[in-house]
């Protein structure tokens, strides 16, 4: 084999090696943007979760001062709100409840969730 035949196929097996390399990086590119991808759609969903739970929170909170206007209040300016607390039953508030002295007794007690979870306040 002369020389020539050498530095040729020295340079079919570079370019050969070039594009392999080219097609891994762009996989390798490719493989990363999905991946970023991936990561922005689940900190939205983190964002909306955590919406959710603070007004959750805030709905647990009013109900236990008996504030249920707020509570309805913001049931009709936020559909998070809408989506998250459970239908407003109206007559909590025309039953003057909260103001009573057992308040704390119709909102205390054993609470076991869904999930096999139990609290007790």
């Amino acid at each position: 084999m002369t020389e020539q035949n050498k530095k040729i196929i020295n340079e079919v097996n570079q370019e050969i090696n070039n594009q392999e390399f080219a097609k891994l990086k762009e996989e390798v590119k490719k493989y990363k943007l999905e991946m970023l991808n991936k990561q922005e759609e689940l900190k939205e969903q983190k964002e909306k979760i955590e919406e959710q739970l603070r007004i959750v929170k805030l709905n647990l909170d009013n109900l236990e001062k008996g504030n249920f206007d707020a509570i309805k209040e913001r049931i009709e300016k936020s559909n998070v709100a809408k989506m998250v607390t459970p239908i407003f039953p109206e007559y909590f508030k025309t039953m003057n409840i909260c103001n009573s002295s057992n308040w704390n007794s119709f909102i205390s007690g054993t609470f076991k969730l869904n999930n096999g979870k139990i609290f007790y306040f």
